[in-house]
């Protein structure tokens, strides 16, 4: 094995594997984001990067210490070796990587999630009036069966691209009063969290609560503030 370069190899998980024009995407790639850089005049600070990467709830070492000739190893673990978290890394060209973790309650991201809250709507009926117009146009390639060629990544990365950027700024300010998060600090905006629909079940809740309803069995309750709900009930009604 030796004399022919072979040696005993661990398998290794799946690399990623350069384009055969990767130099030239390179050299693009460094033209664009220098000529965004000169147009913006971008401060190091508003220039980010961010990742999602996958860890397992468990993280045992491949290796361990053990006696030899042992037919049987084993680590210790809690069982959970496929169960995993997905946590996204993120940083800015300065350097800055330091956070504070703040932890939505569960079932609350629908009041205090921005991008639930004001972002997420607008953004894909764009994206959803940007997929129509390419679908309706007549060039479209077809298969050999005869339907639409999807469109390829870079085609919806540039779908993606165009929806958000028409997503005006003061819906992104808005979202972020609207979720508690970006209010005055002097309290002068503390009602905002108040408007609106969420005013609209508070007072519907706590309301049923101090008569006396049970909020799980109230059929009101559940149409006014479930959509989900209302989209039940409207699909019993066409059964019947």
């Amino acid at each position: 094995m030796r004399r022919s370069g072979l040696a005993l190899r661990r398998r290794t998980s799946i690399c990623q594997k350069l384009p055969a024009n990767f130099e030239h995407q390179l050299r693009e790639f460094q033209k664009y984001v220098i000529n965004l850089r000169t147009r913006g005049n971008f401060p190091m600070g508003h220039i980010g990067n961010a990742d999602e990467t996958p860890i397992y709830q468990d993280m045992p070492y491949n290796y361990t210490v053990h006696e030899k000739g042992a037919k049987q190893v084993q680590l210790k673990t809690t069982g959970c070796e496929k169960l995993r978290i997905t946590v996204m890394l993120g940083g800015l060209a300065d350097g800055r990587m330091k956070s504070e973790l703040v932890v939505i309650p569960a079932g609350m991201t629908s009041v205090l999630q921005p991008m639930d809250v004001c972002i997420n709507k607008p953004f894909k009926d764009r994206l959803k009036k940007i997929y129509a117009g390419w679908l309706s146009d007549p060039a479209r390639e077809l298969t050999p069966s005869g339907k639409i060629k999807r469109a390829p990544p870079d085609e919806v990365a540039r779908w993606l691209s165009r929806a958000w950027k028409a997503i005006p700024e003061e819906i992104m300010a808005r979202a972020f009063k609207k979720c508690c998060i970006s209010n005055n600090l002097d309290g002068t905006e503390d009602d905002v969290l108040w408007e609106g629909e969420i005013a609209y079940k508070f007072f519907w809740y706590f309301g049923l609560q101090f008569f006396g309803f049970e909020i799980n069995k109230c059929k009101c309750f559940r149409q006014l503030c479930c959509r989900g709900g209302q989209r039940r009930q409207r699909r019993r009604r066409r059964r019947k």
